[in-house]
């Protein structure tokens, strides 16, 4: 008897639900500081392109790699799948933040 699985592990559409609410986290953050920043459009709204939306999804990253081991049990990523997700989204999403900010008509008063 052998306490390996015999079959591959197959993740099913439920185990994606975790995965899910954290992206619905991480995109409702970035939209709320992209609002904030479109209601500002001056100095407010190079902060967070500089650094409010960097420092904010750094901590959602680092919030995710610090759950990362219940996180691959329950989707059934790989690490490095985990891993990736969750730094290259972040950075992703920091870097759409900006670019999305500097594009708007901003003004320095």
């Amino acid at each position: 008897m052998s306490l390996l699985p015999t079959e591959p592990f197959q993740p099913t559409a439920s185990r994606f639900r975790r995965l899910r609410g954290f992206f619905y986290v991480v995109v409702g953050l970035n939209v709320v500081a992209i609002v904030i920043a479109l209601i500002d459009r001056s100095w407010l709204a190079v902060g967070i392109a500089i650094l409010g939306a960097p420092i904010m999804n750094g901590l959602l990253a680092l919030i995710s790699l610090a759950v990362i081991r219940g996180m691959t049990r329950q989707a059934g990523l790989s690490l490095l799948g985990h891993i990736g997700l969750s730094i290259g989204g972040s950075a992703i999403a920091a870097v759409i933040d900006y670019f999305l900010i500097l594009a708007m008509p901003l003004h320095g008063c």
